[in-house]
Order: C-alpha cells, then sequence, then structure tokens
C-alpha cells in the first residue's frame, strides 16, 4: 500500500522540519517545499494526496499559490489546508 504523499509548504525551515518530523513518525510521506515556486513545482512532480500550506510567504503567498493550484483542471481537486505561523 502507497503511502499517502503530504506537500508542506513553509518558508520557515524550522516549521517545515516540526511538521515532517510529526508526520513522518505518523507513517506519511513528506514532500518539503520553502517557497512558492518551489511548491507548484513539486505539486507537479511529487503528485501529492494533501498540501499544507502557509499563507505569509515572501513575493508570492499561499493565496496565490492556492490559486494557481485551483486553476489547473488536472490540481483541483488535490486538499489544501492553510497553515498560519
Amino acid at each position: 500500500m502507497a503511502r499517502i504523499r503530504i506537500l508542506v509548504v513553509d518558508d520557515e525551515k524550522h516549521v517545515v522540519e516540526l511538521i515532517r518530523d510529526i508526520l513522518e513518525s505518523a507513517g506519511y510521506k513528506v514532500v518539503p517545499a520553502y517557497n512558492a515556486k518551489e511548491a507548484l513545482e513539486k505539486v507537479y512532480t511529487e503528485s501529492p494526496d494533501l498540501i499544507l500550506l502557509d499563507i505569509l510567504m515572501p513575493k508570492v503567498d499561499g493565496y496565490q499559490v492556492y490559486r494557481e493550484i485551483r486553476d489547473d483542471l488536472l490540481l483541483a481537486n488535490i486538499p489544501i489546508i492553510y497553515v498560519n505561523n
């Protein structure tokens, strides 16, 4: 059985690592991304089952990433949870 793949997006590395530790200890596969550009690339290359998305990021915020994902019919059904730390 394939593990559920979760894309964790946050510009603060320690936040990504903390979430990664928690999720991996629960058996999930975590794909990290540290900015909007990297997040959008990994959505296509990693095919996540869920996205945990930081709202406040420099240059491009989480809302814009959300809109770009929702505008793509191939990605629009991926669940997204906003993370605001």
